[in-house]
């Protein structure tokens, strides 16, 4: 008995290592299939782009139903009739191209950061993988222009970082210590995608100041649709207000360490 158990626990973390990885690779641009025909290797790499599309109407599109840049944008400006400087995090920040807007708004009066499960590859993994493959007779067409596409990639988020002085973070949001509170934190389709949802939720939720807001967009899998964990939520002092379809402005008003999971 103990061994079956054990050999469903391992196939349940080897399940787990395969989805983190497939997340890692589509915060990187890209998905592949390996096929063995014969003693050839065949790659083929898909179109995974999503974050190319990431920019500030986007977010707003996202969270408030409006395609523009004006309602994020007004929230931030109410904000700083009361602070000087605001610390933003954006959770799944992709290439940043949402943070880059915010900077060309705003200047220094914000603090810019993001999180990601991994940058997009660097130009030397990438001319090494290219050279991997060239080396295994499997670098298709498909592949030398994914390749070429990600290596541009690379440096505008390079450009963007260093334009916007961006801190860009790297981790998992479930368990991720930004060793600091923020004042706003965005987050749009992400924590859906997490390896557990109600924690990643519950570990930013804790990385906010009191009196700081989260808008957050979740996707299909809206898990505030659960009666429970907006009690649990609003027990803990976190206010919540629905947006557009699957996302929400919480607000924190106590400083009560929040445990939900």
């Amino acid at each position: 008995m103990r061994r079956k158990i054990a050999r469903r626990s391992n196939v349940e973390r080897a399940k787990i290592a395969r989805g983190i990885r497939n997340i890692r690779a589509a915060d990187r641009g890209y998905k592949h299939r390996i096929k063995k025909i014969g003693d050839r290797t065949a790659v083929k790499f898909l179109p995974h782009e999503w974050f190319l599309r990431r920019g500030l109407e986007d977010y707003n599109k996202k969270i408030f139903g409006i395609f523009s840049r004006e309602n994020i944008g007004e929230l931030l400006r109410n904000e700083l009739k009361a602070k000087r400087r605001l610390r933003i995090l954006d959770a799944g920040c992709g290439t940043c191209e949402f943070l880059e807007e915010l900077g060309e708004i705003f200047g220094e009066k914000l603090e810019l950061e993001g999180i990601t499960l991994a940058r997009p590859l660097t130009v030397k993994q990438l001319e090494r993988l290219e050279k991997k493959l060239k080396e295994e007779k499997a670098l298709t067409e498909n592949a030398k222009e994914h390749i070429e596409r990600l290596k541009k990639l690379r440096k505008e988020f390079e450009r963007r970082v260093r334009k916007a002085d961006i801190k860009v973070r790297v981790g998992a949001v479930e368990a991720y210590n930004f060793g600091k509170k923020y004042d706003v934190i965005f987050s749009v389709g992400m924590i859906v995608h997490s390896s557990n949802p109600w924690q990643a939720l519950e570990n930013l939720l804790n990385h906010l100041k009191k009196g700081g807001r989260a808008y957050i967009n979740f996707g299909k899998a809206d898990i505030l649709r659960a009666p429970e964990l907006c009690r649990e939520l609003a027990r803990h002092g976190i206010e919540i207000r629905g947006l557009a379809k699957d996302s929400y402005e919480l607000v924190r008003l106590s400083e009560i360490p929040i445990k939900i999971t």
